[in-house]
């Protein structure tokens, strides 16, 4: 049986992940986070990678989107 934590987590994306998703680099998506553009994801309680809802993914593509218009 997972514990609850792992449960939670496992429908959840990398910053690879979104950053493919977002079309940006992992990098641009850090830097994102490092000038508080964008909100601080959840962190994984084992590994400490971020993990992003898939509901985060989308305001941030919103975001982008606007800023690009």
């Amino acid at each position: 049986m997972k514990r609850r934590f792992e449960r939670i987590f496992e429908n959840m994306l990398s910053t690879s992940e979104v950053a493919s998703v977002l079309g940006l680099s992992t990098r641009t998506l850090f830097r994102m986070l490092a000038t508080e553009r964008i909100p601080e994801p959840a962190r994984d309680p084992k590994s400490r990678y971020y993990r992003w809802r898939p509901e985060e993914v989308e305001l941030i593509h919103q975001e982008i989107l606007r800023k690009r218009a």
